[in-house]
Order: C-alpha cells, then structure tokens, then sequence
C-alpha cells in the first residue's frame, strides 16, 4: 500500500497533457478512485485526452499477467472506462467462437482489447490485419458482433454518455430488457445503439430527445415474401442482396435493401406488403 501510495505520488509529478504537453494535476480524489476501481494499479502514468484524466498502468493480479490498462476518469474522480490489452485465451469462449466462424478468423490479430464502461455493457475489440487493410470487431461477452470498423479505432469512440430523459423513457418502455451499447450526441441528433436480445439495434432521436427511427439490420433469408416477391416484379430477380435493413418510423415501415449485379447496384426501399417507396 504505501509502495502504491508513492507512485500515485510519482505520476501526479511527472505526467503531461498530451494535448499542449503541460503538467498536469492529479488531485487525491482522482488518486483514490484509481486506487479504488484498480488497487493493484503499478507503473502509473497519467495524461489527458480530451477533458477526461487518463491513467495508463499495468496490472499483474488481472490476467495473472502483466497488462496495460487505461482508466478513464472525470476531473471529480468518476471513473467512465477501462480498457485493457489482454491475451487471446482470456477473450470469453463465446467471442473466440464467433471470431473463429467470422471471415476474418485466418488474418493477423493485432491486438485485442476488453473494454468496461459505466453502466454500459462490456465490449471485447479484436484488430485484425490483413495486408493493407485493418478492421476493428466489436463483440459483446456472449460473441454478438455488435459492430466493424475499418482502419482502425478511435479510443474516444468507447466512452459512455448514459441515455436520460425522453431517450432514456423510450428505451426502458420500448426494449426494457435492452443493453446500452454506444450513445452518441452529434449536431442535435442523438443515436443509441442497443442489444436487444441477440439483435443490434440503431435508434435514433432528435435534438428535443424525440424518437424518430430504428434501424435493424436484417438476414436477406429473413426479409418477407412480399419484398422478394417485390424485387423479383420489378425487374431485379437474381440480383444479389448486399444489405438489407428493417426501418421503422413513426407513420411507415420499410425495408432498405442494396442490391448488386455484377458491377451495377441500386438502393430500393420496399414495404412490408411489397410496395417500393421513394
């Protein structure tokens, strides 16, 4: 304990911003809620990113091996995140199984991270590579592929803002059950994206926290006769379905579908009983 003391001590003197590279004060309060969420936190290092104070370290006593951790914490010492670089065989058997199925089972992985947030469910992120091209996997602990992100993370992009409010009504009224998985505030329009059982759900609010779509993606073999009848009608049989989504709006439903032919492709939104909408 008084080891650890001396370098929450240590690391209040010597770290930097790394936006205008000034010293930094790390108060007590913010010492004791690293020593509080991590107390076997060695070799620390603080920093800060964006307007939260960041404290990189290691810990043995985790994986019973030495990892680097990044906690993430407010000025008045509320923790918001920890994200730790942890080996292949520790990832929960559900995500090793469902990376292993994945296409991108057999390309270099280059790093895995698990990522803790406050009050938001726990995401696993593996980066792969493959010659010139990097993507990021998104899984939840039961190995749902929540998202993919191409060339790479942003760690800014992990951290949790929890829904309230009319965002945080409507979730609870509508999926109850539900897992927060991102929450995203920009230019006025607010989107969460939600674990709904095993289904990802985007949903989307305005400014005012007033639901105005959700968007799910859908199995091509899942969409109803109806709109295959549709596309087949309309000229487009034997077109391959790229993407298709389930929308769902206040005064219509529709199904957003991208359709491909060798090098032509087309957009159609389709009803539920066949119609092709503008």
């Amino acid at each position: 304990m008084k080891r650890l003391f001396i370098l929450f001590a240590l690391a209040a003197l010597v770290s930097c911003s790394d936006i205008d590279d000034r010293p930094i004060v790390v108060t007590k309060q913010l010492q004791e809620a690293l020593q509080s969420k991590h107390p076997n936190a060695t070799n620390i290092r603080w920093e800060m990113k964006q307007n939260y104070y960041v404290a990189d370290f290691n810990d043995l006593v985790i994986y019973a091996s030495f990892v680097e951790c990044e906690a993430w914490f407010g000025k008045q010492g509320k923790w918001h995140m920890t994200e730790i670089d942890i080996p292949y065989s520790s990832l929960p058997e559900a995500v090793r199984a469902a990376f292993e199925a994945s296409e991108y089972a057999d390309w270099r992985i280059d790093d895995i991270d698990k990522v803790e947030r406050d009050g938001m469910e726990t995401i696993y992120v593996i980066e792969v590579e493959q010659r010139d091209n990097e993507v990021d996997l998104y899984y939840t602990e039961d190995g749902t592929l929540v998202k993919s992100n191409p060339d790479g993370k942003n760690d800014e992009s992990y951290l949790p803002e929890a829904p309230e409010g009319g965002v945080d009504a409507y979730i609870a009224t509508h999926y109850p059950n539900a897992k927060i998985l991102d929450y995203d505030r920009d230019d006025g329009l607010i989107e969460v994206d939600i674990l709904d059982g095993q289904t990802v759900r985007e949903l989307y609010f305005d400014r005012n926290e007033n639901w105005l779509r959700t968007k799910t993606d859908i199995a091509p073999n899942a969409l109803p006769q109806a709109v295959m009848d549709a596309i087949a009608a309309n000229g487009y049989q034997g077109w391959r379905i790229d993407e298709a989504e389930h929308i769902l709006e206040a005064n219509r439903e529709f199904f957003e579908l991208e359709l491909e032919s060798g090098e032509r492709d087309i957009d159609l939104r389709i009803t539920p009983t066949g119609e092709i909408i503008k």
